[in-house]
């Protein structure tokens, strides 16, 4: 009597697998737009709470407005060699949108093995497109890397600076010589900003419950706790925190989303893998993009 009801268990529990699968199936057929958003959307935010850190969203767009600004991570990608450029689905993607795309911000590893021969690349190519740099460790940890990256001339301001974008104020940020954490200079440039917010555009994490979605997960300094860093951060403005450090391969997520208080934590950055996402500025608010 056992193997009999067992054996039908079996049986229901397989046609049942197949309903299920064969659903999926037409769902995908049907209704290709509504179905892909569900499954993606939920692989490009990283939507779990860590500690006291509370996840949030970045709304997706589907499709790109006529004129945007975009801000990209770890641009080289999985691109290593030695004469390795950006990455190519980055370079498709600038190059597709150059007419649309207003200003570029590049929050750090433009390029696994600097040149200045890269750096002009960069620049000619898209000379009529305004380009902000948030230096990563790549782009300026080397002692010869850090005098190429000076001696490109594109570079004209000492960090951290202000800017507008897409009437957003953002600040500037030098990460590897603050080795990741956030410097006096930093705070003093929020707290003397006439705007009530700011985002602060930087490479590295720089409280530790964020390190796990790093591409770089050795720290070169003990990182404070989001507790510990709200005590010593005095300003009461609303800070949105973009990192390019995320997202370099496979295993990492895409986009992760967390606020604490007033401050919200962006950590973004391509791999070249599925759903590669950066993030577009427009009508004053950040929105992620599936390039």
């Amino acid at each position: 009597m056992f193997k009999k009801t067992s054996k039908k268990f079996f049986v229901r529990l397989i046609f049942l697998t197949i309903l299920v699968l064969s659903l999926i199936t037409v769902l995908k057929k049907y209704f290709p737009n509504q179905f892909t958003y569900h499954f993606q959307s939920k692989s490009l935010n990283y939507a779990t709470d860590i500690g006291n850190l509370k996840s949030c969203q970045i709304r997706r767009l589907e499709s790109l407005p006529e004129s945007f600004s975009v801000i990209i991570g770890h641009a080289y990608g999985q691109n290593t060699s030695q004469d390795g450029y950006v990455a190519s689905n980055i370079l498709k993607f600038l190059k597709g949108n150059r007419n649309n795309i207003k200003k570029i911000v590049f929050t750090g590893d433009l390029f696994s093995v600097p040149s200045l021969h890269k750096w002009k690349r960069l620049f000619n190519e898209f000379k009529l497109t305004e380009i902000f740099i948030a230096p990563g460790n790549h782009d300026v940890l080397r002692p010869d890397s850090r005098d190429v990256f000076e001696a490109s001339h594109f570079i004209t301001q000492d960090y951290p600076y202000e800017a507008i974008i897409g009437g957003l104020n953002f600040v500037f940020d030098d990460s590897v010589v603050s080795k990741w954490l956030v410097d006096k200079k930093v705070q003093g440039q929020i707290a003397d900003s006439k705007s009530q917010s700011i985002i602060v555009a930087r490479h590295h994490v720089f409280i530790k419950e964020l390190v796990t979605f790093a591409n770089s997960q050795s720290t070169p300094t003990p990182l404070p706790s989001v507790d510990q860093f709200i005590k010593s951060f005095p300003s009461k403005k609303s800070v949105t925190w973009i990192m390019g450090d995320g997202g370099g391969n496979k295993s990492l997520p895409r986009l992760t989303c967390h606020s604490f208080g007033n401050h919200r934590f962006i950590i973004n950055g391509i791999g070249e893998v599925e759903n590669d996402t950066v993030l577009i500025i427009y009508e004053g608010d950040i929105f992620s993009y599936v390039i």
